[in-house]
């Protein structure tokens, strides 16, 4: 089996630099651009089926990727959404050095260990995301399926996959790569 994790396009916070977490903000023009480019790189992977979470950014970042194959619908789980930052959504990153210091730096280095308030510890977010994909696995063996979430749920989808451990978390956060494919 084969799962394809696909980090969702950019919308307007993400451009500023606010940490969007869970919220529901859609695609900026140019991340429906560079979703429609993403579509048609990966739809020669032939995947059978798309998931998404209910996040709009990474729904319709799997919408415009199934538009371009053609073939595959998106299927749709709140347990795939993005990690949910509470109040520290839709802050800057130097509104969150300046606001919360210390939460902020002792979240860089050891991110499992902060709660932002109002949201959910990495760890927590870690557990709902691998339990919502090996559900998926499960339901849909011996295929090719993609994963479509935010920037931050695709980090911790790699460190499961890549058996990284959250210590792991901020270097394969950096990681620039659009998408990756894991053979399970």
């Amino acid at each position: 089996m084969e799962v394809i994790v696909v980090k969702s396009e950019s919308t307007r916070w993400d451009e500023e630099g606010r940490l969007q977490g869970n919220l529901q903000i859609p695609l900026s023009p140019e991340g429906m651009g560079k979703a429609g480019e993403l579509g048609a790189e990966l739809a020669m992977l032939k995947v059978k089926r798309i998931y998404s979470g209910f996040s709009l950014p990474a729904y319709q970042t799997a919408c415009i990727i199934s538009d371009m194959d053609g073939r595959v619908s998106v299927r749709r789980s709140p347990d795939l959404d993005e990690v949910d930052f509470g109040l520290w959504q839709g802050l800057l990153d130097l509104d969150l050095k300046r606001k919360h210091r210390r939460a902020y730096f002792k979240w860089l280095a050891d991110p499992a260990s902060i709660e932002p308030p109002g949201g959910e510890r990495l760890g927590d977010a870690y557990q709902r995301l691998v339990e919502a994909v090996e559900s998926v696995m499960h339901a849909d063996r011996k295929k090719r399926i993609m994963v479509v979430t935010g920037r931050y749920a695709c980090a911790l989808l790699a460190c499961y996959f890549k058996d990284a451990g959250l210590k792991s978390f901020w270097e394969v956060f950096r990681d620039p790569r659009r998408w990756e494919l894991f053979a399970v």
